[in-house]
């Protein structure tokens, strides 16, 4: 079957109609990819819907399948984590989801009320800034607990994680939130929209980008998927990364950007899925990733913390310049 958006449109709605039979589901909203301009990349992409409910949900996230390579990613909320909404403008992650969301069913107007809250003052620069600090903060956090780790796949995968909310430093000024599979795609539009292209290559040389071609990277791909797949079968704790109906939409993904003009965007993806996977796997069965990752050179671990520092030093001071310009009272960073 050939997607279009409109399409995933109808199952999107599908699943809001379902809803109905439950009478504790307040809200069915949708987020994601599905409200950008390009929602596919590699002809596939992912329906994301939330559902809040009117008491403590069962299940906090689940996918489901409705077609090879078609799926939703359902996340579930209580209503308190809506209240009181005014609070969410601040929170770079649900605040922002919120504020760009589109409502598919919602008989009591509660997710009404809640997004006007979180969309009056969203852009205020006050509130903008505090958004920013709380990611700066917890980036700090993020590089401090890098210095106490032993295993090599946790410390890249608390180092990937760390590179992308770093970068969501910047992103939550215009309240956005940058999608993992495009991830250095967009983020090499929001460096290109606040006139700082350096950005992305600093970026792309923490990842270690510049030290493997594009052929190397579409060489790992089986391995890859041979260790998502045994990651499948041994896993004990369920991983939204991890889950069959998701190989597709990254397999596909990535191929796309390694085919782009761009391939070196396809770097992010590929590893922090693959690092994920290798997290379920005993130390025996990581031979093909440790390769990978010492291609990249991510073993030389005081290398990426000295430039990962740095990075949270330029961003601070652009932060801290941002606030300056429109007139916002500096706060204090977690290091002060």
């Amino acid at each position: 079957m050939r997607i279009t958006p409109q399409k995933l449109w109808a199952w999107a709605q599908r699943f809001a109609k379902e809803q109905r039979a439950h009478p504790d589901v307040l809200t069915v909203y949708l987020s994601g990819s599905l409200l950008s301009r390009s929602p596919l990349l590699g002809g596939l992409t992912d329906i994301d819907v939330v559902c809040i409910w009117n008491r403590t949900p069962g299940a906090t996230h689940e996918i489901r399948e409705v077609q090879p390579g078609i799926h939703l990613d359902i996340r579930h909320y209580p209503r308190e984590r809506f209240e009181p909404a005014r609070q969410l403008r601040a929170d770079p992650w649900l605040g922002a989801e919120v504020f760009a969301a589109r409502p598919l069913l919602d008989p009591h107007h509660f997710f009404d009320r809640v997004q006007a809250s979180v969309r009056s003052h969203f852009h205020d620069p006050e509130v903008a800034y505090r958004r920013a600090l709380t990611l700066l903060n917890q980036a700090r956090e993020d590089w401090m607990s890098l210095n106490t780790l032993g295993d090599l796949p946790v410390f890249v995968e608390r180092g990937l994680r760390l590179l992308y909310r770093a970068a969501h430093i910047p992103a939550t000024l215009r309240g956005y939130i940058l999608p993992p599979r495009r991830f250095l795609q967009a983020f090499s539009v929001l460096a290109q929209m606040f006139q700082h292209p350096n950005w992305m290559g600093t970026l792309l040389q923490l990842l270690g980008a510049p030290r493997v071609s594009p052929e190397q990277m579409s060489a790992w791909l089986p391995a890859w998927e041979a260790d998502y797949d045994a990651a499948l079968r041994t896993q004990l704790v369920q991983d939204p990364v991890l889950h069959p109906a998701r190989k597709n939409y990254y397999t596909q993904g990535i191929q796309a950007l390694l085919q782009d003009s761009t391939p070196a965007q396809a770097l992010y993806p590929l590893l922090w899925t693959w690092t994920r996977a290798v997290l379920r796997l005993p130390p025996e069965k990581r031979s093909a990733w440790e390769e990978a990752v010492h291609a990249l050179e991510w073993h030389q671990r005081e290398t990426f913390l000295q430039g990962a520092d740095a990075w949270l030093d330029t961003l601070e001071a652009f932060l801290d310049a941002w606030a300056r310009e429109y007139g916002v009272e500096i706060g204090a960073s977690w290091m002060e």
